[in-house]
């Protein structure tokens, strides 16, 4: 190939020499060898491109038959099935997690909002418990504690606190006893 390639580094050089000798010529008034070097000139040029492009072909169509050789090897074929099945099982481990992922999400909301309607349950049954005892405790208290206590009872009513609930109906039955 390398020698292929120098023969047309030596053609091209020629040919272009033989179109300079060929102006040269018909400046000295040489008008009809002048032709001739031109048209010997230019089959050169032809045929030297011509050489590149079928030496371009050959190294393609060898580099294409030992690329299609290493795939076709049956070393070859055993590592892109392990290639493969690796990806396969990478995949299926990763869709695995997050159905995992998807499953945990979908239980935890399920979790949360149980929790959330069951407390929101217990301060509607705390609240109307505070409530009884500040009406039995009106009498006994003044009516500036009783309004403090109604005034945290809406507080964390309305924020939805338990503890805050839950801590506020035991202040009630500290004060009370």
């Amino acid at each position: 190939m390398i020698r292929l390639f120098k023969f047309f580094l030596w053609l091209t050089a020629i040919a272009i020499s033989c179109l300079i000798f060929s102006s040269l010529l018909s400046g000295l008034g040489l008008g009809h060898i002048a032709a001739k070097v031109t048209v010997i000139a230019s089959y050169g040029l032809i045929i030297a491109y011509s050489l590149i492009f079928i030496i371009t072909v050959c190294v393609l169509l060898k580099s294409l038959t030992r690329q299609l050789a290493n795939y076709l090897h049956p070393s070859s074929k055993k590592s892109r099935q392990i290639a493969y099945l690796q990806h396969k099982r990478k995949r299926l481990q990763h869709q695995q997690m997050a159905y995992r992922y998807h499953i945990d999400y979908t239980y935890h909301s399920k979790r949360s909002r149980l929790k959330r309607a069951d407390n929101k349950k217990q301060i509607r049954s705390l609240s109307i418990e505070i409530n009884k005892d500040l009406r039995q405790a009106k009498q006994r208290i003044s009516g500036e504690v009783y309004k403090q206590f109604k005034t945290k009872q809406r507080l964390h009513t309305r924020q939805q606190h338990l503890e805050g609930v839950i801590q506020l109906h035991q202040e009630i039955i500290a004060k009370l006893n």
